[in-house]
């Protein structure tokens, strides 16, 4: 699961992207959830195992100079993350990294790492159907910046069953993965379901 981040902005010589890693008791695109109890465990035991320099970039194991300068889990009221979830502060570098932040491209945490998956007897929300509007896109392209509205349907498990956006400067894309579209006309774009 992928979440998006909220916040990026500069002070003095230093740039920082605040956003959440995991929210509890979601079923997201890949037909997984964690629970409150257990994402507060994963965000304490990164914290104490001090891995707050070791920070990645597209699950590529390659340290990218960003760091975690805040860590902690929402509590009920925050106005701009969801209760129980695990939010980061990370200070970001000056150069390639930040560019790929402020345009957009680099703009969601996302969790690696190694876990025992178990089958829940909890009763969590299962989506069916979902729809909202892309970021722009991701990769340069001769097209113009821009989005599409997407609809996504979610199978028994809460997998994309099928998935696809409007038509937008002639074309559209498919939505195969849980935070992407497939490349179409030479770029893709990025999503999140609310």
């Amino acid at each position: 699961m992928a979440a998006r981040v909220v916040k990026a902005y500069s002070s003095g010589e230093f740039h920082y992207v605040y956003g959440e890693v995991y929210a509890p008791d979601i079923v997201d695109t890949d037909g997984e959830s964690m629970s409150a109890a257990d994402i507060q465990k994963m965000a304490h035991d990164f914290i104490a195992s001090g891995k707050v320099a070791a920070l990645d970039t597209e699950h590529n194991h390659e340290l990218c100079g960003a760091s975690v300068v805040e860590s902690f889990i929402a509590r009920k009221g925050d106005p701009d993350f969801a209760e129980g979830a695990w939010v980061l502060g990370v200070r970001m570098p000056d150069g390639e990294l930040w560019e790929r932040v402020k345009s957009g491209e680099l703009n969601s945490f996302s969790v690696d790492a190694l876990v025992t998956k178990v089958a829940s007897d909890r009763k969590l929300p299962k989506l069916s159907a979902a729809c909202g509007t892309t970021l722009e896109q991701v990769a340069k392209s001769d097209m113009p910046p821009h989005t599409h509205a997407y609809f996504l349907q979610y199978d028994q498990q809460g997998r994309v069953a099928f998935g696809k956006t409007d038509a937008v400067l002639g074309h559209s894309h498919r939505i195969i993965g849980t935070v992407t579209t497939e490349k179409t006309a030479g770029h893709s774009h990025r999503f999140f379901v609310e």
